[in-house]
């Protein structure tokens, strides 16, 4: 029959309940429903197994309905064996077109049949065919779809303002965010401006700074970030120059300190000798530090009036003596104990162990003094200001400074990058040691402030690239990018200050790439930044590459490219009109089988003419022909309760017919079959409800309920939580 509607619905329940040799009783307070499944059972064939007691028959006669069983006697046929038919053909061409379909019509995890990315992908064959498909955009489920696809129409709506991206002056913001919208345009405003000025400012500052130092000292290279920090660097340094000697700065070789000890050493053991006269600065300080060393250690020992006193002649003598006997040393020894107490601080050399270790200090502390006083000349020039004509006046502490800044001064320099190779180097050294060093020729030109103000404006010009990123969002790397950073940093400032107002805009655009990026859609980010799509096209032609993606993988893949693969067209028509022919032929043949089902369970007529045929048989046959033999259907039903399921396994009635007929004590119902039970009171329903064992509730929620306060039966089946299926396709 056509169609699935409720009513043949019902109708193929019923016809697959009773030829499985199930007994049906169907139930509707409705008239019309009742009539509308018994014509589609009549239209199959099986009119006179099913007893229609609906209201317009609720009248007949006992002998009316025992004639209709009587007629299931006499016309049941009986083939030797039920009607056969090409069931494996049928079921072959079933398999070959519903695999077609549901390999179509299969909806994934991706929300979508392969039918209706086809349709959607004809939707947008007028958009760009480009590479935005992601590397898991095969594997795609819905919940991922629709977040991406949100992300990018949200990126494509905010791109609109800010085409193209890639020449945005705003482009290397980061900012995500401008606070409150109506802060923004005062106070955000207002510090991105100051900003601005303020590095605007630092950068001038800086390159007039650069200017007038390459007046003292030519060849610097300043023109990259890394060389403007270098050269402030130097310029601090220089500008706090303790004005050496230029020899200083130029002859810094390391000391040899391990070579002085060692003469000193010598002249203590021996009592003799000398130290070499120093040659260079850093030699001269370290015998400097030792001369200052032994002074201390002979001031501790001796009065001012040691420099009368022989210490070679008494450390040779105490030498000499220390080891004899005590009369003989006594002896010898007493004039120079004398004179060395004489001299001595008191109570501090009283043995001669104390007198020669302090008559070495002596010597030693001679021989370091004379050696210092030969290099007086050559010290003059090495330390300039800081060496004074008195050598017990040394400032070592200040020359110890001095020293560290001249070789800090050389390190500086040697990370500033200068013009010129290595001959431009120092020729730069050179000229940098004429403004620092303090003698008679260049004492006029010192500027410490030149470079001081170079090395000011380098502190002023870092903090405000860093103050101009955190405002603007631009990263600290991105700020004045080129050749001459100076140059590129004025060019940016200006261009910026001149689009402030496009601020907002490249913000919203900046939060929604964010958030694409972070949704997986990093292709299509690219594409938009590049310019190779306009903010127009970027939705559909992303949504056209992912869903590209996704059908390639599906029929690529089983089960679905298995089941596609090999469609052909006219084959699959050929199968179509073969399935047409069998099924028409198959439905015929259900119907046939359905009543040989039906006919194998009626038992045989009784021979014509035989009228005292015994038992359940013999009385419906004495009431069909002898009218008023029962009073009542119910008294008839009653005594045939095991033949009447065999000749009429289905029965068509109201609540009240069932009432009215069918009496308790009758063999159950296998199945109750309720239509239209949204209109049904739960209390019409229980008869017929305790004359089943089990029931099928078909109902409507959307129809109006009954006039009654009582709740319908479908409002109780649903309130009972029983077991729901959905009628999911109708004709109509």
């Amino acid at each position: 029959e056509r169609g699935d509607g409720k009513s043949q619905t019902i109708a193929n329940l019923i016809v697959n309940a009773v030829t499985q040799g199930k007994t049906v009783l169907f139930a509707s307070n409705k008239v019309t429903a009742l009539q509308s499944v018994q014509q589609r059972l009549a239209a199959l064939g099986l009119g006179e197994f099913c007893l229609d007691l609906s209201s317009q028959r609720s009248q007949a006669s006992c002998a009316s309905v025992a004639q209709q069983l009587a007629r299931v006697l006499e016309r049941a046929f009986r083939p030797g064996s039920g009607p056969s038919g090409d069931d494996a053909r049928l079921a072959e061409l079933r398999g070959a077109l519903d695999g077609h379909v549901w390999a179509l019509h299969r909806v994934g995890p991706l929300g979508r049949s392969l039918h209706d990315v086809i349709g959607r992908l004809v939707e947008l064959k007028t958009t760009p065919n480009a590479a935005l498909a992601e590397r898991d955009a095969t594997g795609l489920d819905q919940g991922t779809l629709l977040r991406r696809l949100f992300a990018i129409e949200l990126l494509a709506q905010t791109a609109k303002a800010v085409e193209p991206v890639a020449g945005h002056p705003w482009q290397k913001s980061t900012l995500a965010s401008l606070g409150l919208a109506a802060g923004w345009a005062v106070d955000g405003r207002m510090r991105i401006l100051s900003a601005l000025d303020e590095a605007a400012a630092a950068g001038a500052a800086l390159a007039a700074a650069v200017r007038d130092v390459a007046t003292l000292v030519p060849g610097f290279v300043a023109r990259t970030r890394g060389q403007l920090a270098a050269l402030g660097t130097l310029c601090s340094l220089a500008a706090t120059s303790p004005r050496p000697g230029a020899e200083l700065l130029t002859h810094l070789r390391t000391a040899r300190e391990d070579e002085i000890g060692e003469q000193i050493a010598l002249i203590r053991a021996r009592g003799t000798g000398a130290v070499e006269t120093p040659r260079d600065p850093l030699t001269y300080l370290a015998l400097a530090h030792r001369h200052r060393a032994l002074a201390t250690e002979v001031d501790d020992a001796f009065t001012d009036r040691i420099g009368e006193l022989d210490a070679h002649g008494m450390w040779s003598q105490l030498r000499k003596w220390t080891q004899s006997m005590a009369p003989v040393r006594y002896v010898a020894l007493r004039g120079a104990r004398a004179q060395v107490r004489e001299l001595a601080v008191p109570l501090a050399v009283e043995s001669d162990e104390a007198m020669i270790v302090a008559l070495e200090a002596v010597m030693a502390e001679r021989a370091a003094r004379k050696a210092l006083l030969a290099a007086a000349e050559p010290a003059k020039r090495w330390f300039g200001e800081l060496h004074p004509d008195d050598l017990d006046a040394l400032d070592l502490p200040r020359i110890d400074a001095a020293v560290k800044w001249s070789a800090e001064l050389r390190k500086a320099f040697d990370t500033v990058d200068v013009i010129g190779g290595e001959p431009g180097r120092t020729t730069a050294w050179r000229a940098l040691v004429a403004q620092v060093a303090a003698t008679p020729d260049t004492a006029d030109a010192i500027t410490p402030h030149t470079f001081a103000q170079l090395a000011g404006s380098v502190a002023r010009w870092a903090p405000s690239i860093d103050m101009l990123a955190e405002v603007t969002g631009v990263a600290d790397s991105a700020i004045g990018v080129g050749e001459d950073h100076l140059a590129a940093l004025r060019e940016q400032i200006e261009t910026l200050r001149h689009s402030v107002d496009a601020l907002p805009a490249w913000v919203a655009f900046h939060a929604a790439r964010q958030a694409a990026l972070e949704s997986g859609v990093g292709p299509a980010v690219a594409a938009i930044e590049r310019g190779d799509l306009s903010a127009s096209e970027l939705a559909g032609a992303w949504e056209r590459a992912t869903l590209l993606a996704w059908a390639d993988a599906e029929l690529a893949a089983p089960p679905v490219g298995p089941a596609l693969s090999h469609f052909h067209g006219s084959a699959h028509h050929a199968h179509v009109a073969a399935f047409s022919d069998l099924d028409r032929g198959m439905l015929a043949l259900m119907r046939s089988r359905a009543l040989a089902r039906l006919a194998e369970r009626v038992p045989k007529a009784p021979r014509r003419g035989a009228i005292d045929e015994p038992g359940e048989l013999g009385t419906l046959l004495q009431v069909a022909k002898k009218p008023g033999t029962l009073p009542s259907l119910r008294a008839l039903f009653a005594q045939i309760p095991s033949l009447l399921p065999r000749l009429a396994p289905c029965m068509l009635m109201t609540p009240l017919a069932i009432a009215e007929h069918l009496d308790a004590s009758l063999p159950p119902f296998d199945i109750v079959v309720f239509d239209e039970s949204s209109q049904l009171p739960i209390a019409h329903a229980l008869g017929a409800l305790v004359r089943a064992k089990s029931a099928v509730i078909v109902g409507d929620s959307q129809q109006l309920r009954p006039a009654s306060e009582l709740p319908s039966l479908l409002d109780v089946s649903v309130g009972a939580r029983l077991p729901e299926i959905r009628l999911t396709w109708h004709y109509r």
